[in-house]
């Protein structure tokens, strides 16, 4: 009992503490408080469709997140070992939430989420070493192996007639990420607002709207074509959350949105 209750590794929460971490469960109250931060939490979707959309944001979003804990990290003298158990707390909660709406199983679970850790680790390496990081800095291998296998997760996840005019054929790889952003009261007030006030240029301003809070909160400096279908599949939660819509209504509307998109686009 003294040489198990001695070795820290084997009382590790989390499977890739052990792969990771030199000193397992020291910081883990720190770790996990960093990890719960509005600066990181709030951060991983984002950082996720930025980097499975190679967009121009992905690193300052990742600069915001190596920097939360940083102090912390300092102040125990280990900014490491408090960024990774800050980055394995916070997988682990956003991946297992990501799981559990996709229907992942247990495995699909740990494959993407230590894709992901292991790219973050490559990272924190080196923003921590003092040489300075940038994407390009990054493993490509790591961040290939991390998009395509969360892309492999996300395909034949459909769930609605709309989704293949809106994102292709089987994948589904926005529809989970933005969910607060949903649930934003200053968008909900907007979308109200102009869905109520009717007009012939309802439809352009419902689709700018949801444009906006594609650039400004769910993938700041995506790419256009990436930007589109996420403010299509945000349109496409919006309209559905209205108590008051038949399906018959639903229909129409998304219809006119997906087609207004499309003239727009010629």
């Amino acid at each position: 009992m003294a040489s198990f209750t001695g070795d820290a590794r084997n009382l590790a929460p989390f499977e890739d503490c052990v792969s990771f971490c030199r000193a397992v469960c020291r910081f883990k109250s720190i770790g996990r408080d960093v990890s719960m931060n509005y600066k990181f939490l709030s951060q991983m979707p984002t950082l996720v469709l930025a980097l499975l959309d190679n967009a121009s944001s992905a690193e300052s979003v990742f600069l915001q997140m190596l920097e939360t804990g940083d102090e912390e990290g300092k102040k125990v003298g280990d900014a490491r070992g408090v960024g990774i158990c800050t980055a394995i707390n916070g997988a682990e909660k956003y991946f297992e939430d990501l799981g559990r709406y996709y229907d992942w199983t247990y495995d699909d679970v740990e494959k993407v989420k230590s894709a992901f850790i292991d790219l973050y680790m490559d990272a924190l390496n080196r923003f921590v070493s003092g040489n300075g990081f940038s994407m390009e800095s990054l493993d490509r291998s790591k961040a290939q192996k991390f998009k395509s296998t969360y892309i492999e997760l996300c395909r034949s996840k459909q769930p609605t007639r709309f989704c293949p005019e809106i994102c292709g054929k089987e994948l589904c790889l926005y529809r989970f990420n933005f969910r607060d952003t949903l649930l934003n009261l200053d968008y909900d007030k907007r979308f109200v607002k102009i869905y109520e006030e009717g007009g012939i240029d309802r439809w352009p301003r419902l689709l700018n709207l949801f444009r906006e809070a594609v650039q400004a909160t769910i993938l700041p400096g995506g790419s256009e074509e990436t930007t589109e279908k996420i403010a299509l599949c945000f349109a496409l939660q919006k309209f559905d959350s209205i108590k008051s819509f038949t399906r018959q209504h639903m229909d129409v509307v998304m219809e006119k949105v997906i087609d207004l998109n499309r003239s727009l686009g010629k």
